[in-house]
């Protein structure tokens, strides 16, 4: 039992005593919080602007547009990036609220002992977001830029305060008053200089980063364009009939009978491909199976779910952990690429799919993959030329894509099957050299993401080391 014994005039002229729950006036909390007081500074609410932005109802834009989104999930928590989630603007989570603007602040308002903040950088700008979060917006207030902001409210005296001010424990939660009342102190110039020079060049290496993801976009796509691609199941001339004569031994070999499986335009492109490229079935060097949901226990999980797919790289900080046990598949182990195989509509099952380069070492023994995610672990008779990281890449593409969209069961929304992946999704095999130019461009770009992390990391270190000094 953790006795904990404070005097309400142990907060006489530092803060205002509004609450009495137990967390807020533990004591551990408030001293840490005290010491910070003792500093020159403002309250949150002194040094940023509140969301004026364009309220996002049925007049913000067409349902059909395609918008970025984020939400907590979209946050890596080592350094604040946000990874922008595309929909249609139409089946948008009604909890969308704001519009982002370059220096944005998001502060997630649950779980805030996580670090889930945010600075937004050229990458996110125009992106929606979450009402799960608080948005603070950059006053311009010379002497308290945002980088700063972002820089104290990541490190240990920032989010004291936020967890302080925690409302509930089995959900803990914050307001956006709570988070207003939070003191930040004023830092020395030879300080701020540094903080913000090391989150300004660690944004430029962010910026870098999706620069060359895209850069890798287009030489796939250069390379897949001779080959085209066959229809999206949502594409096709709706003004007319689309039908295909189809021999009843072809629904005994697949086992399918429904007419979109069958559109002749995906026999066009896979005879195309086979005939003018070197090409591989994905069950050939691939096995394919579903995670598995939990069992029951008591032993706490890490639980691999769609939210940890990025598009761009797996965001390890978004794996949930969850009690229970481990069932026999499912585990998630480095080399895999990990595919969305269930949606709540056509349009976006298998639109994320990412390689996994690595595990995180405090997970790699002990994981679980959820049901709606697909496994494709390489087999022992794989190429070692064929590299993960382009087969992902290639899944992404329309290509790829498409194939994966074709083997959907279900009507509205759906799933995708390991066999029907296997047996029917064709990859076409590039020579050795491009693959591993592929490798050495997606190893680049990987690399410029660790080293983003570690500058911005840097400046929490920069507070958080100033702060500590007697």
């Amino acid at each position: 039992m953790d006795l904990n014994v404070i005097r309400k005039s142990d907060f006489a002229g530092e803060a205002p005593l509004a609450r009495c729950d137990a967390e807020y006036v533990w004591k551990t909390y408030w001293e840490i919080e005290k010491r910070v007081r003792t500093c020159d500074g403002w309250s949150l609410s002194d040094v940023i602007l509140p969301y004026k932005g364009p309220t996002l109802n049925d007049s913000f834009c067409h349902e059909e547009t395609s918008v970025r989104y984020v939400d907590i999930d979209s946050v890596d928590i080592a350094d604040g990036l946000a990874y922008c989630e595309n929909f249609k603007y139409g089946d948008l989570p009604s909890r969308a609220k704001y519009q982002l603007r370059k220096g944005d602040l998001l502060i997630s308002n649950v779980r805030p002992n996580r670090g889930a903040i945010s600075f937004i950088n050229s990458s996110a700008v125009g992106a929606l977001a979450s009402s799960g979060f608080s948005l603070l917006r950059d006053k311009k207030m010379a002497g308290m830029p945002q980088e700063f902001l972002f820089a104290f409210l990541k490190s240990s005296f920032g989010r004291t305060q936020l967890e302080r001010r925690s409302r509930g424990s089995m959900y803990p939660a914050i307001t956006i008053d709570d988070v207003l009342s939070v003191w930040v102190p004023k830092p020395p110039h030879s300080l701020l200089d540094q903080v913000c020079n090391a989150i300004s060049h660690g944004a430029e290496l962010q910026a870098r980063f999706f620069k060359l993801v895209e850069e890798q976009r287009l030489f796939l796509t250069d390379f897949l364009a001779p080959m085209g691609q066959p229809p999206g199941p949502l594409e096709g001339n709706l003004s007319a009939a689309n039908w295909t004569e189809v021999h009843r031994s072809a629904t005994d070999v697949s086992g399918r009978i429904d007419a979109e499986f069958f559109r002749h335009e995906y026999d066009v492109f896979d005879s195309a491909l086979k005939d003018s490229h070197s090409s591989f079935l994905l069950g050939d060097f691939y096995a394919l199976s579903p995670g598995r949901g939990l069992g029951n226990g008591e032993d706490t999980v890490p639980f691999v779910k769609q939210a940890v797919l990025t598009n761009v790289g797996v965001n390890w900080s978004a794996v949930a952990y969850e009690e229970g046990a481990i069932k026999s598949v499912g585990n998630v182990q480095s080399g895999d690429i990990l595919l969305a195989c269930t949606a709540h509509e056509i349009y976006y099952v298998g639109r994320k799919v990412d390689f996994v380069r690595s595990v995180p070492e405090e997970i790699q023994s002990s994981n679980s993959a959820v049901a709606d995610l697909m496994v494709l672990r390489p087999r022992p008779n794989r190429p070692k030329h064929l590299y993960g990281s382009y087969v992902a890449a290639f899944l992404r593409a329309p290509a790829g894509l498409h194939q994966v969209q074709r083997c959907i069961r279900g009507l509205r929304g759906g799933h995708v099957y390991k066999d029907d992946l296997s047996n029917h999704v064709r990859v076409p095999f590039p020579d050795k050299r491009w693959l591993e130019t592929f490798e050495e461009r997606a190893a680049d770009f990987e690399a410029t993401r660790v080293e983003a992390k570690l500058e911005i990391c840097k400046s929490f270190h920069l507070v958080e080391d100033w702060l500590r000094e007697p």
